[in-house]
């Protein structure tokens, strides 16, 4: 009965502030914690949303506030949720009753009547097609996108696949594997002596998904695997790879001022954003706000910059927020404020190779991480590295993979002798595992740190 409540004040709320609710947020926080969340922001709201939809009792009056939500919000905040509000609605569908589907249909109704302001955003909405009820709203979206070429279905899946929200990418593997099972065409896509390009990011994505930690990577990774079966054997010397920019910022000296800002900002829009958006998982989603805050904090960023006459904020500072994109700052604008703290101890481990004692993939990774962070060397690079020690424990391990070249880069450039001969150590460690018949840890352990291993040789290569 609270929850239920709590939803419905969350829908009074959004109606009475509108779409201003971002940038008056740090002046609701008191009555959005009377409600069971740690922030007003739009984005806690789509989390809360997400995870209360699925609880018996409350589908309904969670996807009326969903509806006030789309009804309020302009197209340029709400369409970095369209993807995540289809797969949503399409995984709850089958429990819903009909009053409850008849909201679904009015959101979508609501979308379509201003697809033109949605336009970047259409192409994030999962396939409909299965959902009889919904094969009206499929064959509007049809009319609006593009009809597109097999190779650009392809790749349209792969980029949602990708995407580091399950459902999201389950959804997508889903189509995936359908896509594979119907069309005579795919053969077409791997014969000759070099496959089509669209295969190669096809693997690649299958591959990325399935290396993925944690419980509520399951689903995805398993239709991965699916998806790898009913593709068969193919000759990885004929597959033509995508050139992956997976870290586009090219590692420089971080105690440059102008290099560590510009650095800061990359982790906050091209690494954190996205993940922080995408989550459903609110315990993540705070551990984020946290390492967000304190990096806006060290870019000079602060609660002046969206509430005037409470703080001062450099001409500097104000410069490089006016460039970031709108869709960003009404994302991170309401952690300006600094209200989140961080409290936990990660000493140094004294015992290495790390990977010995750790039992597994994602334990290790975290360790291995949590050890750089603390021997990061130099003031600069350690004030924007210490913030993500609060993602040390999380059940995703996503932010640790993007952050550990940089780690080592910063190590290797700049570290101590003892500290680079320990991360030699730690890569062979692992490697020589790989061949080792006498392990004491599980195959798809070892091949997913090899995988990392592996992943740091390509990009600290091309980051340096």
């Amino acid at each position: 009965m609270v929850k239920t409540q709590a939803i419905r004040c969350i829908k009074q709320l959004v109606a009475i502030i509108g779409p201003h609710i971002n940038v008056i947020a740090p002046q609701v926080s008191g009555f959005i914690q009377l409600l069971l969340l740690q922030d007003p922001s739009l984005v806690q709201i789509m989390t809360t949303m997400q995870s209360m939809i699925h609880r018996d009792g409350l589908e309904s009056c969670t996807l009326e506030t969903w509806l006030r939500v789309v009804d309020t919000l302009p197209a340029s905040e709400f369409g970095p949720y369209l993807g995540v509000t289809a797969t949503t609605f399409v995984k709850v569908w089958p429990k819903l009753n009909a009053d409850s589907r008849f909201t679904v249909q009015q959101v979508f109704d609501h979308i379509l009547q201003r697809a033109e302001q949605f336009s970047a955003y259409i192409a994030d909405i999962c396939s409909l097609r299965h959902i009889s009820a919904l094969s009206a709203v499929q064959d509007r979206l049809d009319a609006i996108r593009p009809e597109l070429s097999l190779q650009d279905r392809l790749k349209d899946m792969c980029r949602r696949a990708e995407n580091p929200n399950p459902s999201v990418s389950y959804l997508a593997l889903v189509e995936l594997k359908r896509e594979i099972g119907a069309h005579d065409q795919i053969k077409d896509l791997v014969s000759g002596d070099t496959f089509d390009p669209a295969i190669g990011q096809l693997i690649s994505t299958l591959f990325i998904v399935t290396s993925r930690e944690g419980e509520v990577y399951e689903e995805p990774r398993l239709a991965a695997l699916e998806s790898i079966g009913l593709l068969g054997a193919v000759d990885p010397d004929r597959l033509d790879f995508p050139a992956h920019d997976d870290e586009p910022f090219i590692y420089l000296e971080l105690e440059d001022d102008a290099t560590s800002l510009r650095f800061a900002e990359y982790l906050i829009v091209d690494v954190l954003v996205g993940i922080f958006r995408s989550t459903a998982d609110p315990q993540f989603q705070a551990q984020l706000s946290y390492a967000i805050q304190e990096l806006l904090s060290f870019c000079g960023f602060n609660v002046g910059l969206v509430m005037s006459g409470t703080t001062s904020v450099s001409l500097n500072a104000r410069n490089r927020w006016g460039k970031l994109r709108a869709d960003i700052i009404a994302t991170v604008a309401p952690l300006l404020d600094g209200k989140f703290s961080f409290t936990g101890d990660y000493p140094p481990i004294s015992s290495h190779p790390i990977y010995h004692s750790s039992p597994g993939y994602r334990d290790w990774i975290q360790r291995w991480v949590g050890h750089l962070i603390y021997h990061t060397a130099g003031s600069r690079a350690k004030a924007i590295f210490t913030p993500f020690r609060a993602l040390l424990r999380a059940a995703d391990v996503q932010v640790c993979r993007r952050l550990l070249p940089y780690l080592l880069l910063n190590i290797v450039i700049t570290g101590k002798d003892d500290d680079v001969s320990a991360v030699r150590r730690e890569m062979e460690t692992v490697l020589q595992d790989q061949v080792n018949s006498m392990s004491d840890k599980a195959y798809d352990q070892r091949l997913l740190c090899a995988q990392v291993c592996y992943i740091q040789f390509r990009q600290t290569n091309h980051l340096k």
